[in-house]
């Protein structure tokens, strides 16, 4: 695939350092020949970003910009070159620390349209002439300084390519079109006709008559473009050489008088004659500079092709970066899509934890609860102790008496016993006493035996009271221990 030419490139890729602003003009033909009536309208504007060593380098440079490049001036200056259409400004931004430049250049459509293939040729000899095309790029070449441009299409021209005459045609009209004043125009058509036939040796006949071949030409092409209606002013009379007399008769009839007096007719064919004899030496010179100036620019370009193969490197080696950067951050970002993917699932385990910390906490404080009251249980089983052990030493004490009274029952029935053997005949009052008291001692011992049967039921009673309450504390120690470990784990 063929490599695409740099200014037709991305600047940030491609590196430009300078900027061709082209405004394209839109002109009445009214503007010319004195009628004053500028009707000039600017319209879209093209803008190319070119490179300084392409411009200003090499055997097809552009004499105006390498004088621009080359100049001292300061930034921030403005130049006016070559005519008031073309204004090359300098502006310094910050961006990236870079310098840019701009040239603005206001040019009618039809050079407009053609200024690419201007910039083609310029960085890549690459041309394509047409009977459309070749008047514009010799313009542009004329304008810009590229004196190859300019010589190839005097070869288009001379080798029949296309007609002279609609060449000339073509010429005066574009150049009338830039405010050109007339006598610059014939001066600037006979320089291009004496190139044109300056080696055709077959047609040097022609120069003779070439001064009426222009104002005819330029005579027709003002007729046709209907600009000296109304203008005809009548023949110098003034006039006696009979060989100028048609030249003469021709020019009053297409001129106004304002453009009379800036013709000086007699200083051009002077000019003209001089610039015969001495082209050809001049044209020798031009050469031999030439070449020399194309070896030095050869040399500039080789480098400057060389610093950009070195650009071009390290823009494939930025790339390259840039690429393995990109995978390295579509990596990190999935990674950090998981760590991400983590987090969220740490937090709702942190959230769980602390839920389950919160539980464990509230656990504890049960079991610290339930430990004081099991500390207070254990109080009263102490008591209930205390009490047990006095209810026994009561029933001990109860159970001594019991065992007095028996006895003592004993020794009064032994004694009753004694006494009925010994008072048998002891009378019925006696008898009436000793079953009285009888009776008391036997009522005394159901006393007794009652008070002991309560305090037996009563101490059963609260030994069931107590194996109960002890059995609630185990079953309670028991679901508090088992709570407290399923809690930790």
């Amino acid at each position: 695939m063929q490599e695409q030419i740099a200014w037709r490139l991305d600047p940030q890729i491609s590196y430009s350092d300078w900027i061709i602003e082209v405004t394209r003009l839109t002109s009445s033909d009214d503007v010319f020949f004195g009628t004053k009536q500028d009707i000039v309208s600017r319209t879209k504007k093209d803008t190319y970003h070119v490179h300084k060593a392409f411009l200003s380098c090499g055997p097809r440079k552009s004499s105006y910009f390498y004088g621009l490049f080359h100049s001292n001036r300061k930034q921030q200056d403005t130049y006016l070159l070559l005519d008031k259409n073309t204004t090359t400004t300098t502006t310094t931004t910050t961006e990236s620390s870079s310098i840019y430049k701009t040239t603005r250049i206001s040019l009618e459509h039809s050079v407009a349209d053609v200024f690419p293939l201007f910039l083609d040729y310029v960085y890549s000899g690459t041309l394509v002439l047409s009977i459309e095309s070749a008047v514009a790029l010799h313009y542009l070449s004329d304008y810009f300084g590229v004196e190859p441009l300019k010589h190839e299409v005097f070869e288009f021209v001379r080798n029949d390519m296309m007609p002279k005459e609609s060449f000339r045609q073509q010429r005066a009209r574009l150049l009338l079109q830039q405010n050109k004043p007339m006598k610059e125009v014939l001066v600037d058509i006979k320089e291009n006709e004496n190139e044109i036939d300056s080696n055709n040796n077959n047609k040097e006949n022609q120069h003779e008559d070439s001064d009426s071949v222009i104002l005819e030409s330029c005579m027709k092409s003002a007729t046709r473009w209907n600009l000296v209606r109304d203008r005809l002013l009548s023949p110098y009379n003034n006039y006696n050489n009979n060989d100028r007399a048609g030249l003469v008769e021709l020019m009053t009839q297409m001129l106004t008088l304002e453009q009379k007096n800036l013709l000086f007719f007699y200083a051009l064919r002077e000019q003209s004659n001089g610039r015969r004899r001495g082209r050809h030496d001049a044209m020798d010179e031009w050469k031999v500079q030439n070449q020399q100036q194309s070896l030095m620019d050869a040399q500039e370009m080789i480098r400057v092709q060389q610093e950009m193969t070195g650009l071009k490197e390290e823009l494939e080696s930025l790339k390259n970066q840039n690429e393995a950067y990109s995978h390295a951050f579509v990596s990190l970002k999935q990674d950090n899509e998981k760590l991400a993917s983590k987090n969220q699932m740490l937090e709702q385990q942190t959230l769980e934890m602390d839920g389950l910390c919160e539980e464990i906490a509230s656990l504890k404080k049960k079991q610290e609860d339930q430990e004081q009251e099991q500390l207070g249980l254990k109080l009263k089983i102490d008591q209930l102790e205390q009490e047990k052990t006095t209810l026994k030493q009561t029933m001990d004490a109860q159970s001594s008496k019991m065992s007095v009274l028996y006895s003592s029952t004993e020794r009064l029935e032994r004694k009753l016993t004694k006494a009925k053997f010994k008072n048998r005949t002891a009378t019925a009052a006696n008898e009436d006493e000793l079953e009285r008291l009888k009776q008391g001692h036997l009522a005394e011992i159901s006393r007794i035996k009652g008070e002991s049967s309560k305090l037996v039921y009563q101490f059963q009673e609260e030994s069931a009271h107590w194996r109960e309450d002890n059995g609630k504390l185990k079953r309670q120690c028991e679901l508090l221990e088992e709570l407290y470990w399923t809690g930790g784990r």
